[in-house]
């Protein structure tokens, strides 16, 4: 009886030390699981064809400026995805642009998470989002080490996100929402570090060339995605004339393609054509 008493009790601890052992071993493998050095970002367009070529930018949660037209100038990117729409973030270290850093500098109980932003190349200050709030959680790096390679871990190995190529619904222009009609800027080289004024010079026939010295027009900048914008209260109803850009530091008439353009509006100011008008500077 005293034999069978023994055995019994062998049997239960090899079973349950053998069971510890799985459990911790369980449990490492959870732990493994949960924390990524690289974060796979995929995307997909939802009303084009081409995936790529789109700018992704983190910042802080709620730190977003979401007014119509509002420029934000402290997001940590951008990253452009590839030509299947897909980017991999690598959470190394980098002494140039480190998410360690940037996550750091957050606040609060969101400060191990970063709202994600995808953007066209031309959005470079996040006025039109194209995709859903999208949240990443990352889990700090609880190591002694001085300098580790890696402060910060993804929570998870990738993130899918459906995004849609469009402005809002009524928009022209994404920092001039309210605009009736917009001019738009387009390079075929390096963009220039300069400003233009951009101009519609209403006709004139008593002038030998038919151009008028009456005009309306503004300042166009790259900070403004180039977008030069009129708006109803500039009494554009039945006019017709001329676009004439200069350079906004000499003064001198910039000729563009298929100098000169004309621009028409109709009785109730809105444009005869296209709404956005691009212009190609040479």
């Amino acid at each position: 009886m005293l034999k069978k008493i023994l055995t019994l009790l062998l049997l239960i601890l090899f079973v349950n030390g053998c069971g510890s052992g799985a459990n911790q071993k369980n449990t490492e493998n959870v732990k493994q699981e949960e924390k990524y050095d690289k974060l796979v970002i995929k995307t997909k367009v939802t009303n084009k064809e081409e995936n790529g070529g789109y700018l992704v930018y983190f910042m802080h949660v709620g730190e977003r400026r979401e007014e119509a037209g509002e420029a934000n100038q402290s997001a940590f990117g951008p990253f452009e995805t590839d030509d299947n729409g897909e980017y991999i973030l690598d959470l190394k270290f980098n002494f140039n642009n480190d998410i360690g850093t940037y996550l750091k500098s957050g606040e609060g109980k969101e400060k191990n998470k970063l709202e994600m932003f995808i953007v066209t190349r031309e959005d470079i200050y996040i006025r039109n989002p194209l995709n859903k709030k999208t949240i990443v959680e990352f889990i700090p790096n609880e190591t002694d080490e001085p300098y580790p390679d890696y402060s910060y871990y993804s929570k998870k190995k990738e993130i899918e996100v459906s995004i849609t190529d469009k402005y809002p619904e009524g928009v022209l222009s994404l920092t001039f929402q309210d605009s009736i009609f917009v001019i738009k800027l387009a390079f075929d080289e390096e963009i220039p570090q300069k400003s233009y004024e951009v101009s519609i010079f209403w006709s004139d026939p008593s002038k030998p060339s038919g151009i008028g010295t009456i005009r309306v027009g503004r300042i166009s900048r790259a900070f403004q995605y180039w977008d030069t914008p009129f708006y109803k209260s500039d009494n554009l109803a039945s006019k017709t004339g001329t676009i004439i850009i200069k350079d906004f530091d000499t003064n001198e008439t910039v000729e563009y393609e298929d100098y000169p353009k004309t621009v028409s509006f109709d009785k109730d100011g809105n444009p005869i054509g296209d709404k956005v008008l691009k212009i190609k500077l040479r």
